[in-house]
Protein backbone atom coordinates (compact mmCIF):
# COMPACT_ATOMS: atom_id res chain seq x y z
CA UNK A 1 0.00 0.00 0.00
CA UNK A 2 1.70 3.01 -0.95
CA UNK A 3 1.65 6.49 0.67
CA UNK A 4 -0.77 7.96 -2.09
CA UNK A 5 -3.54 5.38 -1.11
CA UNK A 6 -3.14 6.28 2.57
CA UNK A 7 -3.40 10.02 1.80
CA UNK A 8 -6.81 9.57 -0.14
CA UNK A 9 -8.11 7.13 2.74
CA UNK A 10 -7.47 9.64 5.35
CA UNK A 11 -8.53 12.75 2.98
CA UNK A 12 -11.67 10.95 2.03
CA UNK A 13 -12.55 10.08 5.57
CA UNK A 14 -12.34 14.32 6.57
CA UNK A 15 -14.32 14.87 3.50
CA UNK A 16 -17.30 12.14 4.75
CA UNK A 17 -16.74 13.65 8.33
CA UNK A 18 -17.62 17.24 7.39
CA UNK A 19 -20.34 16.20 4.78
CA UNK A 20 -22.45 14.38 8.09
CA UNK A 21 -21.37 17.35 10.04
CA UNK A 22 -23.40 20.08 7.34
CA UNK A 23 -26.26 17.19 7.35
CA UNK A 24 -26.12 17.26 11.32
CA UNK A 25 -25.93 21.61 11.64
CA UNK A 26 -28.56 21.55 8.79
CA UNK A 27 -31.26 19.20 10.73
CA UNK A 28 -30.60 21.74 14.01
CA UNK A 29 -31.61 24.55 12.26
CA UNK A 30 -34.44 23.17 10.73
CA UNK A 31 -35.85 20.76 13.80
CA UNK A 32 -36.32 22.87 16.85
CA UNK A 33 -37.25 22.78 19.75
CA UNK A 34 -40.54 24.19 18.81
CA UNK A 35 -40.87 21.59 15.59
CA UNK A 36 -39.85 18.09 16.98
CA UNK A 37 -42.89 15.92 15.58
CA UNK A 38 -41.79 16.50 12.11
CA UNK A 39 -42.04 13.33 10.36
CA UNK A 40 -38.20 11.62 9.55
CA UNK A 41 -39.18 12.50 5.99
CA UNK A 42 -40.20 16.19 6.13
CA UNK A 43 -37.23 16.75 7.89
CA UNK A 44 -34.73 14.95 5.30
CA UNK A 45 -36.10 17.03 2.23
CA UNK A 46 -35.61 19.97 4.36
CA UNK A 47 -32.29 19.34 4.79
CA UNK A 48 -31.43 18.62 1.07
CA UNK A 49 -32.84 21.43 0.12
CA UNK A 50 -31.53 23.47 2.78
CA UNK A 51 -27.73 22.02 2.28
CA UNK A 52 -28.35 23.07 -1.98
CA UNK A 53 -29.94 26.59 -1.41
CA UNK A 54 -27.86 27.97 -3.65
CA UNK A 55 -27.96 25.65 -6.48
CA UNK A 56 -31.98 25.35 -6.04
CA UNK A 57 -32.22 29.14 -6.06
CA UNK A 58 -30.24 29.44 -9.49
CA UNK A 59 -32.60 26.66 -11.39
CA UNK A 60 -35.60 28.59 -10.16
CA UNK A 61 -34.61 31.59 -12.02
CA UNK A 62 -33.00 29.63 -15.17
CA UNK A 63 -36.21 27.33 -15.45
CA UNK A 64 -38.59 29.92 -13.86
CA UNK A 65 -40.75 30.54 -17.42
CA UNK A 66 -40.69 26.64 -17.52
CA UNK A 67 -42.06 25.89 -14.55
CA UNK A 68 -44.72 28.43 -15.12
CA UNK A 69 -45.90 26.89 -17.93
CA UNK A 70 -45.88 23.97 -16.36
CA UNK A 71 -48.00 24.86 -13.11
CA UNK A 72 -50.66 26.46 -15.93
CA UNK A 73 -51.13 22.98 -17.14
CA UNK A 74 -51.30 21.62 -14.19
CA UNK A 75 -53.84 23.81 -12.85
CA UNK A 76 -55.97 23.34 -16.42
CA UNK A 77 -55.28 19.21 -15.85
CA UNK A 78 -57.34 19.78 -12.27
CA UNK A 79 -59.87 22.05 -13.98
CA UNK A 80 -60.64 19.47 -16.47
CA UNK A 81 -59.81 21.51 -19.43
CA UNK A 82 -57.86 21.00 -22.17
CA UNK A 83 -53.77 22.99 -22.47
CA UNK A 84 -54.03 25.24 -25.96
CA UNK A 85 -50.07 25.72 -25.46
CA UNK A 86 -47.25 23.29 -26.66
CA UNK A 87 -46.19 20.66 -24.54
CA UNK A 88 -43.37 21.44 -23.06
Amino acid sequence: MGLGHIAMTVVGGNLAESHCERCISAANLIMTDGKTLMVDELLEQLCVLRMNRRYMQGAKLRFKARYAKHVSRLRLDQQGQQPTTAPL
